[in-house]
């Protein structure tokens, strides 16, 4: 996540990511969005 980003983008960023998910799988979900600080490289990033 861009440190410029405030709070509120971010987690208007994160509530869309989780609105897209419940449109896009067949069942009900529970998620939770993660957001990292751009200089952290998370373990899930692939090359």
């Amino acid at each position: 996540m861009n440190p410029e980003v405030t709070v509120k983008h971010g987690h208007d960023i994160a509530h869309n990511v989780e609105h897209e998910l419940h449109h896009r799988l067949a069942s009900p979900i529970v998620a939770t969005i993660h957001v990292e600080p751009h200089d952290i490289v998370a373990h899930h990033t692939r090359p």
